[in-house]
């Protein structure tokens, strides 16, 4: 019976052991390449990469006012149920007003298996203040 008893508590501490870890990696992932960049290196990359996929993370509102020529506009609060429209494989320049909900996009999408994207840090402030364009 004790060596029942310790295959049950090894088999039992190893599951435990195991759900552990995959419960830290939705928190914290083991892997995340996203980088933070100058809005010159963003203006760089969107120009020199075509199927560079420019998100917007700003209202709908602040988007129609003006952004950055051939972003998609997906609000942070909207992201979690919008996912599906981004591909984790593509590359994706983030970027919100002046960098606070795009910080918030960037942790969602880490949550959710985007590892590899690019974060414009000082948002569309910075981006104009660069002198860099923006359309309605």
């Amino acid at each position: 019976m004790l060596k029942k008893q310790r295959i049950f508590f090894g088999v039992l501490i190893l599951s435990i052991a195991i759900a552990s870890i995959f419960s830290l990696r939705y928190y914290f992932p083991l892997s995340s390449n996203y980088i933070n960049i100058t809005v010159e290196q963003a203006k760089e990359l969107i120009d020199t990469n075509p199927s560079l996929v420019v998100l917007d993370v700003r209202t709908e509102e602040e988007f129609l006012s003006e952004h950055i020529e051939g972003a998609k506009n997906i609000p942070v609060n909207d992201l979690v149920i919008r996912l599906t429209e981004l591909n984790p494989n593509d590359e994706i320049l983030v970027y919100c007003r002046k960098g606070n909900r795009s910080t918030q996009t960037a942790k969602i999408l880490v949550q959710n298996g985007f590892l590899d994207f690019y974060h414009m840090d000082g948002g569309l402030v910075a981006w104009k203040q660069a002198g860099y364009p923006t359309i309605p």
